[in-house]
């Protein structure tokens, strides 16, 4: 009992105080230890992680169950304290540096990697959508949203053209320092993690329209290493179903309708039909004829909207009239 009062009122009291951003400090700790160069730290990270913040326990709890664990007096206040000592950024985050690990094919970091994501039991799918599922994918789109960042943040505005790069120009994601690896970097962490059918067969499907939105930014002018993305965008889709990718064209459709954005939607679906090759018999005869059918269903339900919205404001006014 008095265990549980000392770890209630250390919680309660002393940890907002001496400690107000303990989950950015813990975050960044970790992410620097995975983005070290040198392998047992990266190593090291990875067990830390595995042992101590566990995705189906959270991370608070396994952080302070040592504290609380000789007490069977643990109350529920306490209980919901230490769930909330970790928000799901931070879970995001940290997962989006670890999956860079998976680019380093380095059998020991990707089985600790796996571990973590899948638990005790790598073939569990349930426990894997259950718990790091939200993870993966949000750590995924995070790692898109970065490029896409990146890619804006080192387009210098235009300029009269210099002989030589200014050496002021240090910062990793200048247009000097890009690389093809920084360009292909999320798409080369999709494709390591569909040879690992628990995760990539579970993660595809939701983060192909950020691997659409990623080849229509290669479309764009003076896009840096677009052939090199290109190139694996279309070695990517060589590992997926044909379904898979036309199903999700006309679902993108679909979901833009309610946001009035379908043009949007038209416009990336029209880039990627121009990527795939269009000569199987299949994509001729099921695929073609299935998204055309699809858009199709999807224009009139935008249509009806679109009438019933006009006869409801024609009727308010006449109303007010």
């Amino acid at each position: 009992m008095r265990v549980g009062t000392l770890a209630r009122d250390l919680v309660a009291e002393v940890i907002d105080d001496y400690f107000p951003d303990r989950s950015s400090l813990v975050r960044n700790a970790l992410t620097s230890a995975l983005t070290d160069t040198e392998l047992l730290v990266q190593r090291g990270a990875m067990e830390l992680i595995i042992n101590h913040f566990k995705l189906d326990e959270g991370y608070a709890r396994a952080l302070w169950w040592d504290v609380v664990s000789h007490s069977h007096a643990l109350s529920r206040s306490l209980s919901q304290l230490i769930d909330r000592l970790y928000r799901q950024e931070e879970w995001i985050s940290l997962a989006s540096a670890a999956l860079l690990l998976i680019t380093r094919r380095e059998i020991s970091l990707n089985r600790r990697l796996y571990a973590w994501f899948l638990g005790a039991d790598e073939s569990n799918r349930e426990w894997f959508v259950q718990h790091g599922k939200a993870v993966v994918i949000g750590a995924l789109r995070l790692l898109f949203a970065e490029r896409e960042r990146a890619r804006y943040e080192r387009e210098p505005p235009p300029m009269p053209p210099s002989p030589s790069p200014s050496p002021a120009c240090t910062d990793r994601y200048t247009l000097e320092s890009s690389t093809v690896q920084d360009a292909t970097l999320p798409l080369r962490v999709v494709m390591a993690l569909l040879n690992k059918a628990e995760l990539g067969g579970e993660v595809i499907e939701p983060i192909l329209v950020n691997i659409f939105q990623c080849f229509h930014a290669t479309t764009k002018d003076q896009y840096p290493y677009s052939r090199e993305v290109k190139h694996t965008i279309l070695s990517l889709f060589e590992m997926l179903e044909p379904r898979i990718i036309w199903n999700s064209m006309a679902e993108l459709f679909m979901e833009q309708l309610p946001k009035n954005e379908p043009m949007e939607a038209l416009v990336l679906i029209s880039d990627v039909i121009d990527l795939l090759p269009l000569d199987s018999v299949q994509t001729q005869q099921v695929h073609l004829p299935d998204l055309l059918c699809g858009l199709s269903n999807g224009a009139v339900v935008c249509i009806s909207h679109s009438l019933r919205e006009r006869e409801r404001e024609n009727g308010s006014e006449q109303t007010s009239e």
